[in-house]
Formats: structure tokens, sequence, C-alpha cells
């Protein structure tokens, strides 16, 4: 059965060209004078979080030899905080010790949480994780470890790569520790305590960079999230702007519009504060929505609260100067998730894609990406 994809609707929305300029600038300056990277942040729900759309998206912009790779960016490992499947590409990942994870989508937990909506916390010294890298960041000698560095009551992290231990070049006041090293992975985030007031290690998540011009492409994921999940992390604006991305791409709605009444008008004011807190964190950066796709409620019916959701977001890219990607549309509107299960590329409970169906997703994305700057790339 063939997969009815609106090709006509994959393209990047906007209202002004202002709402892409810094981008395509950022994308040119890499193309004509290799002179630095393009940062990519994308952070959302449980698509993300599967990694498949990310991954694939990331193996797109990175293979493409005009623009390069300049490091794997951005993971947390999700199974350190007990919260589902590790990213990929990060092979070779287990722990010691013992962590408990704090998820933003539980709200009566007050945890920090940044990008990826969670955290994973340990009281022992001893207590560590080990990770590997694959072979298309085998060069990638700059480690960033996103904690509360800010804490007294924070153990001093420590890396041990080359068999030795290696100490912080820096720690940043933006919430992270940063080790330059002169060893392949595997690395293994260990700890010190030094004085006796340190009692805790509260991972926010690790950058993986190779200082090379190119695409550094970030992303993080939480099953469950919404756009009030996202609010309640306290350290999102935070880890963005340590970040510096030139995009954001932001993909959430799905869990917003699951359910059996659901608040257009209030879904649409606390995405346009988070918007509102990423442009505080990150004022020239372009941002890109990506709408829901389709999908079933309960299994019985398409949930007519997506096109509602989706409208919204229109709305609100238009007010608020955004690009848009109506994935809604591009997947075949209303009721053509059922279609993506028939052929294959879409899991049986009719809201979330298989792999070749992410992976699909994440083509078409990378094919608007670079339709918008071949068309406007002239207009600088």
């Amino acid at each position: 059965m063939a997969v009815p994809v609106d090709s006509s609707a994959n393209i990047i929305l906007f209202d002004t060209s202002a709402a892409y300029v810094h981008f395509i600038q950022a994308l040119d300056s890499l193309i004509q004078y290799r002179n630095r990277p393009v940062r990519i942040l994308h952070f959302g729900d449980s698509h993300i979080q599967a990694d498949f759309f990310p991954h694939r998206l990331r193996q797109q912009l990175q293979q493409n030899p005009l623009l390069g790779n300049a490091g794997r960016g951005y993971f947390f490992p999700a199974r350190l905080a007990g919260a589902g499947a590790d990213p990929l590409n990060i092979p070779g990942q287990y722990y010691f010790g013992t962590w408990h994870g704090c998820r933003s989508i539980i709200s009566k937990d007050s945890c920090q949480c940044g990008i990826a909506g969670m955290n994973a916390l340990t009281f022992q010294a001893m207590a560590g994780y080990t990770f590997a890298l694959d072979s298309a960041y085998a060069g990638c000698r700059r480690i960033k470890v996103y904690y509360d560095t800010q804490s007294d009551s924070t153990f001093y992290p420590l890396l041990w790569a080359g068999m030795r231990w290696h100490m912080p070049r820096r720690i940043h006041r933006r919430g992270y520790a940063e080790f330059v090293v002169d060893a392949p992975a595997p690395y293994t985030l260990g700890f010190q305590r030094l004085r006796l007031a340190q009692r805790y290690f509260r991972l926010q998540g690790i950058v993986i960079e190779n200082d090379a011009a190119g695409i550094l492409y970030h992303s993080a994921g939480l099953n469950g999230a919404t756009v009030s999940s996202y609010l309640r992390c306290s350290q999102l604006a935070v880890q963005i702007a340590a970040l510096q991305p030139d995009l954001v791409i932001v993909s959430l709605g799905t869990n917003d519009a699951y359910r059996q009444y659901f608040d257009d008008r209030r879904f649409k004011e606390q995405y346009r504060e988070l918007i509102r807190q990423i442009r505080r964190a990150v004022p020239r950066c372009s941002i890109l929505l990506t709408t829901p796709g389709d999908c079933y409620f309960q299994r019985r019916h398409p949930n007519p609260h997506i096109a509602t959701a989706v409208q919204r977001l229109k709305e609100l890219a238009q007010e608020e100067d955004l690009l848009l990607w109506d994935w809604f549309a591009v997947m075949g509107g209303k009721g053509s998730i059922y279609a993506w299960k028939q052929a294959g590329l879409a899991n049986p409970d009719l809201v979330h894609l298989l792999q070749p169906g992410y992976e699909l997703q994440a083509n078409l994305l990378y094919s608007a990406l670079m339709q918008l700057y071949k068309l406007h790339k002239g207009s600088l």
C-alpha cells in the first residue's frame, strides 16, 4: 500500500524573512567559508526520544559534503534515569552505582531538568557512567558534561580516557564541565569528593564535539512530554543559552492533544511562553515548529484534536514570526497514520511510527530544509 505523503506540503512555511534569516546566514557562512559550526537543537516528545527521526536527520545533514560533521552533539542516557532506551550512535553504555531518575512529566517532581526533560541523580561518589561513540564521531575529543555547577553540594566531575583521569579544562557558570581529552572513546564519567559538603551529582546531559566546521545537531526528547512539562524545566533556558543554537526545532503537541478535552487556547499560550523562553536565551536564532502528526485516539478513531493543535501552531508561527513544518499535512492529514501502518511504517498503537517511518520523516524534513536554503540564500 502506498504511503499518502503529500509532497506539495513538504515545505517550510514562514510569514517574513526574519523567521529564517539567521539560520540561512549560518548555513551560508559554513558552506562558503568553512569558518564555523552550525548548531541545531531539536527537542520534543517520544517521537524525538525514540531517536530514529533525529538520528537520520543528523546523518543527512552531516553526510552532505557541503555541510560536514562537527560532532555528535547533546544526548541524555535515558536508561540511567530509568526512562526508556538510550539514544542511537552512543554504544557501549553502562553505569555503576545507584542512580535515581527524575522527569518533568511528573508534576509533583521538582527536578532541575534542561532540554532532556529528565536527569539522573547519584549520592555515591563511586558511581559512574561509561559510553562509547560510533565511527562517525571517533575523532571527537571535546566533551561537555551538564550538571548543577553552582551547587556547593555537587561532586567534582572527572573523565577517564586513555588509561588516566582527566580534570575539567573549565567549569562554566552556564552549567557544564568541559573536558578536552587526548584519547578515543570509551569514556567514563566519574567523581571526586573534595569536601564533606559535596554529597551528590545530578547529570543533565552530555555534549560531544570535534571542533570542526560542520553541523552540530543536538537532540533530546522525553516520552509523554507536553509543552507544560517543558515549562517546568528550570534549566531549559540556561542550557539553550549554553548551546547557542542557530536553529531550534520544537516537536511537541501529540501528548497535549491526546485527551478527551483539549484546551487549545491554553496550549497555544503555553507554547508562546516556551518560544519566548527560547528567544530570551538565544535572541537571534531561528525557531522551527513541527506540527504533531496524525494519530488515533485509543486506536479507535482519528484524534480530532490534532487538526486543532495544528491550526493553533500555524497561528502562533505567524504571530511570533516562526518557521513551521506542517508534518500533519505532509503525512497525509486526518486518518493517514492508518495507511502508514498498512505500509509497515507506523506502530500498531496508531500514534508512533516505526524506524523506517521515522527515517522517511527525517528525509522529508531534510529535503524541506535544503529547499529553504536554496530558495532564500540569494536574498541575504
